[in-house]
């Protein structure tokens, strides 16, 4: 029986390896403004029962790939924490849109169109916010794959409504991200 042959590599060759690898590796050149788009498989969805009311509701994941050239994407609570650029209520007591960082349309199928859904909440609609992406907290690109869920009750939705979503999402200096539009996806199928 023959024992397999060691190759014994100077620990400086391993140092010139990583160098030389360090080296070919170039950061992506990203817009600062974030950019986002979907694909095939950007909505799915569950069907489950509330605990709250027990009654059944549809759960969509809408999940979005985007690119960031300063990586400044996302909120957290000190963020938000007044004076910010991001609080929920500006001084004179009105809805800041600036505290919604991930912008939501829903439309449903109505004849031959689409329509926007009916509001959940007249200020909010169904914006909301994800938290902070980068997180070795310094200036550096991202690219990465965002996800957001929307809940639709089936006590308040007719059955097999058709829905399609339209997203953009906003940087912590403002920047908003290209729209984009979702396939489309039944809820309350029957």
């Amino acid at each position: 029986m023959t024992t397999p042959t060691k190759i014994q590599v100077p620990s400086f060759a391993w140092i010139s390896l990583f160098l030389f690898l360090g080296a070919c590796y170039e950061k992506p050149d990203f817009p600062l403004a974030p950019s986002i788009s979907v694909d095939e498989n950007s909505l799915s969805k569950i069907t489950e029962e509330d605990p709250n009311t027990l009654s059944m509701q549809d759960v969509i994941t809408i999940s979005i790939n985007f690119q960031d050239g300063d990586g400044d994407l996302g909120l957290d609570e000190e963020d938000i924490v007044s004076p910010s650029l991001f609080q929920e209520f500006n001084q004179d007591g009105t809805f800041n849109e600036n505290s919604r960082n991930y912008k939501l349309k829903v439309f449903f199928k109505q004849g031959e169109n689409f329509v926007p859904f009916p509001l959940p909440d007249p200020i909010l609609g169904f914006n909301g916010r994800f938290q902070r992406l980068n997180e070795v907290d310094k200036t550096t690109p991202l690219e990465g794959v965002l996800n957001h869920e929307v809940i639709f009750r089936h006590n308040v939705i007719a059955p097999n409504t058709l829905l399609k979503f339209e997203v953009q999402i906003m940087d912590r200096a403002l920047n908003l991200s290209n729209v984009i539009e979702t396939d489309t996806i039944r809820v309350r199928v029957q």
